[in-house]
């Protein structure tokens, strides 16, 4: 299921930013269908505490990590952020190790649940 950004998210981003992440989302829906479960939003730009150099720090999780996923995603993220001159950092796990984050409740796992905007979730995947 793709969301757009909230009303509450395009506030605290940039149009370029918004632009970039549409752009990314969707190239990656596109490209990886079977393969995508979720996209997350965190850090400065999702809590709206960003400053001016601030990336868009973007959860990935795929159900396969091989190298050529990691790097077609990589390269879309690499993409997005020459064209609409933002930086976006990728954080790519596959299915399984987002799991042992939520299990573990790492650090990470409490950061994107307590502050992450989910921009794609599917039905059977969830934060857990």
């Amino acid at each position: 299921m793709i969301k757009p950004l909230t009303s509450s998210l395009s506030e605290v981003l940039l149009v370029n930013e918004s632009e970039a992440i549409e752009v990314f989302k969707n190239a990656l829906c596109a490209e990886l269908e079977h393969q995508l479960f979720e996209i997350w939003l965190f850090g400065s730009k999702a809590r709206g505490e960003a400053i001016p150099d601030s990336d868009l720090d973007l959860l990935v999780v795929v159900r396969d990590l091989a190298p050529s996923i990691r790097w077609r995603i990589r390269e879309l993220a690499a993409d997005c952020s020459f064209d609409y001159d933002v930086l976006i950092n990728t954080h790519i796990l596959d299915q399984s190790g987002w799991e042992a984050h939520a299990g573990q409740k790492s650090t990470f796992w409490r950061e994107i649940e307590r502050d992450g905007v989910a921009l794609i979730q599917t039905p059977q995947f969830t934060l857990a």
